[in-house]
Protein backbone atom coordinates (compact mmCIF):
# COMPACT_ATOMS: atom_id res chain seq x y z
CA UNK A 1 0.00 0.00 0.00
CA UNK A 2 2.68 2.55 0.84
CA UNK A 3 4.25 1.62 -2.45
CA UNK A 4 0.87 2.93 -4.27
CA UNK A 5 1.02 6.32 -2.05
CA UNK A 6 4.86 6.80 -3.19
CA UNK A 7 4.10 6.22 -6.78
CA UNK A 8 1.15 8.31 -6.74
CA UNK A 9 2.92 11.28 -5.12
CA UNK A 10 5.54 10.95 -7.84
CA UNK A 11 3.03 10.76 -10.32
CA UNK A 12 1.42 14.11 -8.98
CA UNK A 13 4.48 15.58 -8.61
CA UNK A 14 5.48 15.30 -12.32
CA UNK A 15 2.26 16.33 -13.88
CA UNK A 16 2.56 19.52 -11.40
CA UNK A 17 5.41 20.20 -12.55
CA UNK A 18 4.89 19.78 -16.38
CA UNK A 19 1.37 21.46 -15.82
CA UNK A 20 3.08 24.99 -14.64
CA UNK A 21 6.00 24.97 -17.35
CA UNK A 22 3.11 24.38 -20.26
CA UNK A 23 1.30 27.46 -18.38
CA UNK A 24 4.07 29.35 -18.10
CA UNK A 25 5.32 28.63 -21.99
CA UNK A 26 1.90 29.41 -22.72
CA UNK A 27 1.71 32.83 -20.92
CA UNK A 28 4.68 33.99 -23.06
CA UNK A 29 3.12 32.79 -26.48
CA UNK A 30 0.29 34.79 -25.84
CA UNK A 31 2.43 37.79 -24.86
CA UNK A 32 4.24 37.50 -28.74
CA UNK A 33 1.69 38.42 -30.86
CA UNK A 34 2.80 39.34 -34.57
CA UNK A 35 1.40 42.90 -33.42
CA UNK A 36 2.52 43.38 -29.80
CA UNK A 37 0.76 46.81 -28.72
CA UNK A 38 -2.36 46.98 -27.10
CA UNK A 39 -4.07 48.76 -30.28
CA UNK A 40 -2.26 50.36 -32.99
CA UNK A 41 -2.47 51.28 -36.73
CA UNK A 42 -0.18 49.83 -39.16
CA UNK A 43 0.59 50.58 -42.76
CA UNK A 44 2.61 48.30 -45.34
CA UNK A 45 3.54 48.53 -48.96
CA UNK A 46 1.21 44.99 -50.33
CA UNK A 47 2.00 42.89 -53.48
CA UNK A 48 -0.23 40.78 -54.25
CA UNK A 49 0.44 37.77 -57.08
CA UNK A 50 -2.59 35.31 -58.26
CA UNK A 51 -1.34 33.27 -61.07
CA UNK A 52 -0.45 36.30 -63.69
CA UNK A 53 -2.28 39.50 -62.10
CA UNK A 54 -0.32 41.04 -59.93
CA UNK A 55 -2.01 43.92 -57.21
CA UNK A 56 0.30 46.44 -55.14
CA UNK A 57 -0.74 49.35 -53.17
CA UNK A 58 -1.18 49.89 -49.57
CA UNK A 59 -2.81 47.66 -46.75
CA UNK A 60 -3.36 49.26 -43.59
CA UNK A 61 -4.11 47.29 -40.35
CA UNK A 62 -5.44 48.13 -37.36
CA UNK A 63 -6.13 46.68 -34.29
CA UNK A 64 -8.49 47.53 -32.16
CA UNK A 65 -8.11 47.17 -28.00
CA UNK A 66 -11.11 44.28 -28.50
CA UNK A 67 -8.53 42.17 -29.93
CA UNK A 68 -10.41 42.32 -33.90
CA UNK A 69 -8.17 43.50 -36.87
CA UNK A 70 -9.67 45.46 -39.86
CA UNK A 71 -7.22 45.21 -43.16
CA UNK A 72 -7.91 47.51 -46.11
CA UNK A 73 -5.91 47.71 -49.08
CA UNK A 74 -6.39 50.28 -51.53
CA UNK A 75 -4.32 50.40 -54.87
CA UNK A 76 -1.82 53.18 -56.01
CA UNK A 77 -5.02 55.24 -57.53
CA UNK A 78 -7.24 54.77 -54.45
CA UNK A 79 -9.51 52.13 -55.67
CA UNK A 80 -10.29 49.35 -52.90
CA UNK A 81 -8.74 46.19 -53.04
CA UNK A 82 -10.75 44.41 -50.03
CA UNK A 83 -11.77 45.27 -46.55
CA UNK A 84 -12.21 42.27 -44.32
CA UNK A 85 -12.47 42.00 -40.48
CA UNK A 86 -11.28 39.53 -37.93
CA UNK A 87 -13.04 39.21 -34.68
CA UNK A 88 -12.36 37.37 -31.64
CA UNK A 89 -15.24 35.98 -31.13
CA UNK A 90 -16.21 32.92 -32.03
CA UNK A 91 -20.12 33.44 -33.53
CA UNK A 92 -18.62 35.85 -35.90
CA UNK A 93 -14.99 35.33 -36.55
CA UNK A 94 -14.53 37.03 -39.97
CA UNK A 95 -16.46 39.53 -42.11
CA UNK A 96 -16.02 40.61 -45.77
CA UNK A 97 -16.81 44.09 -46.26
CA UNK A 98 -15.99 44.73 -49.66
CA UNK A 99 -13.09 43.28 -52.21
CA UNK A 100 -11.94 43.68 -55.69
CA UNK A 101 -13.60 41.43 -58.70
CA UNK A 102 -10.62 39.81 -59.17
CA UNK A 103 -10.33 38.47 -55.52
CA UNK A 104 -13.74 37.60 -54.86
CA UNK A 105 -13.77 33.97 -55.47
CA UNK A 106 -14.96 31.44 -52.63
CA UNK A 107 -11.25 29.73 -53.19
CA UNK A 108 -9.33 33.03 -53.05
CA UNK A 109 -11.26 35.09 -49.96
CA UNK A 110 -11.02 31.61 -47.95
CA UNK A 111 -7.34 31.38 -48.72
CA UNK A 112 -6.37 35.19 -47.94
CA UNK A 113 -9.15 34.35 -44.72
CA UNK A 114 -6.65 31.76 -43.79
CA UNK A 115 -3.44 33.52 -44.19
CA UNK A 116 -4.50 37.26 -42.67
CA UNK A 117 -5.77 34.94 -40.06
CA UNK A 118 -2.31 33.38 -39.22
CA UNK A 119 -0.73 37.12 -39.16
CA UNK A 120 -4.39 38.33 -36.92
CA UNK A 121 -4.07 35.84 -33.97
CA UNK A 122 -4.43 36.83 -30.86
CA UNK A 123 -3.48 34.31 -28.60
CA UNK A 124 -4.42 36.70 -25.34
CA UNK A 125 -7.62 36.14 -26.58
CA UNK A 126 -8.27 33.40 -27.73
CA UNK A 127 -6.53 30.86 -24.88
CA UNK A 128 -5.31 28.01 -27.03
CA UNK A 129 -1.64 27.41 -27.03
CA UNK A 130 -1.05 23.31 -27.16
CA UNK A 131 1.87 22.10 -25.84
CA UNK A 132 5.44 23.62 -25.73
CA UNK A 133 7.67 22.28 -29.13
CA UNK A 134 11.46 22.03 -29.66
CA UNK A 135 13.28 25.17 -30.81
CA UNK A 136 10.40 27.25 -29.25
CA UNK A 137 7.83 26.25 -31.62
CA UNK A 138 4.53 26.62 -30.75
CA UNK A 139 1.35 24.81 -32.28
CA UNK A 140 -1.99 26.89 -32.28
CA UNK A 141 -5.42 25.81 -32.61
CA UNK A 142 -3.83 22.55 -33.71
CA UNK A 143 -2.97 23.91 -37.43
CA UNK A 144 -0.85 26.68 -37.05
CA UNK A 145 2.67 26.64 -35.98
CA UNK A 146 4.98 29.68 -34.19
CA UNK A 147 8.68 29.77 -34.70
CA UNK A 148 9.76 32.44 -32.00
CA UNK A 149 13.41 33.70 -32.01
CA UNK A 150 15.96 33.63 -28.62
CA UNK A 151 13.59 37.56 -27.21
CA UNK A 152 10.15 35.87 -27.79
CA UNK A 153 9.51 37.47 -31.12
CA UNK A 154 7.65 35.42 -33.67
CA UNK A 155 10.01 34.99 -36.56
CA UNK A 156 7.52 32.55 -38.50
CA UNK A 157 4.78 30.69 -38.71
CA UNK A 158 3.28 27.85 -40.94
CA UNK A 159 -0.27 26.14 -41.12
CA UNK A 160 -0.50 22.63 -41.77
CA UNK A 161 -3.36 20.58 -42.94
CA UNK A 162 -3.73 16.75 -43.24
CA UNK A 163 -0.05 16.64 -42.43
CA UNK A 164 1.14 19.10 -45.25
CA UNK A 165 1.72 22.47 -45.15
CA UNK A 166 -0.29 24.61 -46.95
CA UNK A 167 1.14 28.14 -46.10
CA UNK A 168 4.67 29.31 -44.84
CA UNK A 169 5.22 33.16 -43.22
CA UNK A 170 8.49 34.74 -43.16
CA UNK A 171 8.82 37.62 -40.90
CA UNK A 172 11.16 40.36 -40.25
CA UNK A 173 11.42 41.33 -36.82
CA UNK A 174 13.04 44.17 -35.28
CA UNK A 175 12.86 46.40 -32.25
CA UNK A 176 9.40 48.35 -33.05
CA UNK A 177 5.48 46.22 -32.04
CA UNK A 178 5.50 45.29 -35.19
CA UNK A 179 7.82 43.30 -38.22
CA UNK A 180 9.64 45.38 -40.85
CA UNK A 181 8.06 42.73 -43.34
CA UNK A 182 5.99 39.90 -43.92
CA UNK A 183 6.06 37.20 -47.13
CA UNK A 184 3.44 34.68 -47.36
CA UNK A 185 4.00 31.27 -49.33
CA UNK A 186 1.59 28.64 -50.62
CA UNK A 187 2.29 25.02 -51.44
CA UNK A 188 -0.89 24.38 -53.24
CA UNK A 189 -1.56 27.74 -54.99
CA UNK A 190 0.89 30.59 -57.12
CA UNK A 191 -1.38 33.18 -54.43
CA UNK A 192 1.74 35.20 -52.40
CA UNK A 193 1.88 38.15 -50.50
CA UNK A 194 4.63 40.35 -49.85
CA UNK A 195 3.95 43.07 -46.85
CA UNK A 196 6.51 46.26 -46.17
CA UNK A 197 6.43 48.51 -43.59
CA UNK A 198 5.94 52.15 -44.61
CA UNK A 199 8.46 54.39 -42.59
Amino acid sequence: MANYRLIFLLFSLLVSSFTKLIAQDSSAVRASEIFTEHKGKYMYRAHISIEDQELTGLLMIKKYATGHYRLAMVNELGLGIFDMEFFADADTPFVVHSINEMLNKKQVINILREDFESICVNFAQWEKVSDVKMERRYHYRGKRIYQLNAIGQIQSAELRKWGFWRHKISLEPTKNPYPASLFISHRFTSLSILLTFVQ
